[in-house]
This record gives structure tokens, C-alpha cells and sequence, in this order.
């Protein structure tokens, strides 16, 4: 694990800091390992820290195990500590929190976690949501927008799906819905701008190209791998899907919605709370 490794990350900090005769006003730390970081340096330094988890583990965990027992899979729970680590991650998590000046919620949803699973006052949690780059992510003109299509050879009509590729992003429920779409409006496509060009990844987008395939989409679905563009694919979408079973927030919803792409998300993320269902 990364935090097995983080004491040699502090000592060379603190060295390089001393040597460069650095000093610092406070510690923004980002995520659960930055944080463990963050608390060793501000105690050092005897500085304010300032802590945005992101992502949660006790919520991740409560998400992922809802979803096995919904789908009635049957956890391995050797394995799945093995893998993900949640013991030592949430313990942690609530010792930062515990630690830290101010600890930084994305969402409503994620503050009222900290409170009640982390044990953090409520006067302690500022709800900040994260930010989107406008200078990108925005409209572009119908003239320019007919260019970029054609340069990416896009179809006409598309459901828009980005994003990394692990299990909780529910691509394969997306694929599965798109079936009765695709059955509605056959002239519609499905894109998915998922993982990179990494094996592991490869081979997972495979798989579910192959799921397409099963359900008789191999002519519906389009796969993609990063795509550096994405304000162009935001823009040519009719719709923007979210299918996650677990998102803290959901940036490509919001730099979707900047670019006037509606948004369809799933329920199990913080982004229910600044969407209008409808």
C-alpha cells in the first residue's frame, strides 16, 4: 500500500524544507494519504491544516457492499480488505479529521458521513464544492462544433459516458439500460470514454465491448479510451450519463452541465443534492 511509504515521503519533505530554509503558512491536503502526510508536517511545522477527503472510505465501503448484496454476490472478506484496504484507510481518515483545523466536505451528503461515521462536530466541516475550468468547459458555437464532429467522425445522436474504469462506475448497468434505448431509437449511440492505455485497462474496456456485444450493441456502442478533447463531447452529446453506484461528487456531470449537456446520474452520489430531478 502507498501509506506504507509515506514516513520516507515526510523525512524528505521535512529535510528539503529545513535545507531550503521553506516556510509555510498552512497544509491544504487532499485524500486520505495526503493527509497522513499533511498531519506529520503540520505538527512539525506548527501549521494549520486544512483536509478534503474526496472520497470517503466508510461511505465507499457501505456503497460497494450494498451493491454485492444487491446483485447477491457473495463477498470475500479476506480478499476484499486484501484489496482495498478499508480498515486501515477509514481509521485513518477519522484520526486527520480528528487532527485538522478544518476539514473540507464536497457535498451535504459527505459532511452528514463525517459527522455521524467519523465522530467530526458539525462546526468543524465546510461544504466546498469542487470548481471546473469555464475557460473549457462551455459552450461552442454551432459552426465550431460542426468542425470538431467531423474531425471526430461523431455521430449524430449519443449518450456520453467518461471516466475511469473500476468496478463502482457501473458501466456495465449502463450498458445493460442502454439496450431499451437503443431498441426505442436505434439512431442513437452509446459512447463511453472510459480508462486509458494501460493493459489492465484495455482489457477491462474489452470486456465490457464484449457485453455490448452480447446484448446485440456492438453496432450501438462506440469505446474510446482518453479522450483530451472532452468539452467537444460534451457539447455534441444529447445526454450525459453518470451511472456510478458510488461518486463522491461527479465532476464530468458538472463540466457536462457547463457545456448545456443535461445530466442523468444515479442516486448513490453527492450530486443528487445540486441536481433538479426533471
Amino acid at each position: 500500500y502507498l501509506v506504507e511509504n509515506l514516513p520516507e515521503l515526510i523525512e524528505g519533505f521535512i529535510e528539503y524544507g529545513k535545507n531550503s530554509n521553506l516556510k509555510y503558512e498552512f497544509i491544504d491536503s487532499h485524500y486520505w494519504d495526503a493527509g497522513f502526510v499533511g498531519i506529520k508536517l503540520a505538527s512539525i511545522f506548527n501549521i494549520p491544516h486544512i483536509f478534503t477527503p474526496h472520497s470517503l472510505g466508510v461511505w465507499k465501503e457501505m456503497q460497494m457492499r450494498q451493491a454485492a448484496a444487491e446483485e447477491g454476490v457473495e463477498i470475500n472478506e479476506v480478499e476484499f480488505e486484501k484489496r482495498l484496504n478499508f480498515k486501515q484507510r477509514n481509521a485513518t481518515e477519522k484520526i486527520i479529521m480528528q487532527s485538522v483545523n478544518r476539514v473540507i466536505a464536497t457535498t451535504p451528503k459527505q459532511k452528514k458521513i463525517m459527522c455521524e461515521e467519523y465522530g467530526i462536530s458539525d462546526g468543524k466541516v465546510a461544504i466546498i464544492t469542487p470548481g471546473f475550468f469555464p475557460d473549457k468547459f462551455h459552450r461552442i458555437e454551432e459552426n465550431g462544433l460542426e468542425k470538431v464532429i467531423r474531425k471526430y467522425k461523431l455521430p449524430a445522436r449519443f449518450v456520453f459516458v467518461v471516466g475511469r474504469i473500476t468496478p463502482y462506475k457501473g458501466y456495465d448497468l449502463l450498458i445493460k439500460a442502454f439496450k431499451y434505448v437503443a431498441q426505442e431509437m436505434p439512431e442513437v449511440k452509446l459512447i463511453l470514454a472510459i480508462g486509458s492505455t494501460e493493459p489492465t485497462e484495455v482489457e477491462k474496456r474489452n470486456k465490457l465491448s464484449q457485453l455490448a456485444e452480447s446484448l446485440g450493441l456492438a453496432d450501438n456502442t462506440i469505446f474510446y479510451g482518453y479522450v483530451g478533447e472532452l468539452e467537444v463531447f460534451y457539447n455534441a452529446a444529447e445526454v450525459l450519463a453518470l451511472p456510478s453506484t458510488y461518486e463522491p461528487f461527479g465532476m464530468v456531470a458538472i463540466e457536462g452541465m457547463a457545456c448545456g449537456t443535461p445530466a442523468v446520474v444515479t442516486d448513490r452520489g453527492g450530486l443528487k443534492d445540486f441536481l433538479v430531478d426533471g
